[in-house]
């Protein structure tokens, strides 16, 4: 990945892109043995990943490139966390901490350091909820 295009739970496009690429790729295994295409292409998402899948899913409609997608542990309503104190307390600084050390300041702090005034890359140092970091960095 270059450029701008950092992690973003909302942006379904990486998955959509993905989804073609396999869907062409049987098609063209399948025609090229003179055969229909049997396999079935099924996206998988866990925590994060089922969120993603499922917006995928929901925005994509007919349009989806997946035969099937199963989605374990993730959230519908994510908003509600903000509500939830434990979470607030305990998982939040937790997710925070590991995704904006591990991925934003480990592979992107150049980029950000180039966009965001010192003011605004000092909040986002100080974040400790995934939603504030979707605030000060996304």
């Amino acid at each position: 990945m270059s450029g701008w295009n950092v992690f973003h739970g909302a942006r379904t496009g990486d998955a959509d892109i993905a989804a073609r690429a396999l869907k062409k790729g049987l098609t063209s295994l399948a025609e090229s043995q003179s055969r229909p295409r049997r396999q079935v292409l099924v996206g998988v998402g866990y925590s994060m990943g089922a969120i993603v899948l499922s917006n995928y899913v929901a925005r994509s409609g007919e349009h989806c490139s997946l035969d099937a997608a199963i989605a374990v542990s993730g959230g519908l309503d994510m908003r509600q966390n903000l509500n939830f104190h434990r979470s607030m307390r305990l998982w939040q600084p937790m997710l925070t901490f590991g995704l904006r050390d591990d991925m934003l300041i480990a592979k992107y702090a150049r980029f950000y350091k180039q966009k965001l005034t010192r003011g605004q890359f000092l909040r986002m140092l100080r974040t400790t909820s995934v939603s504030a970091l979707d605030v000060e960095a996304i």
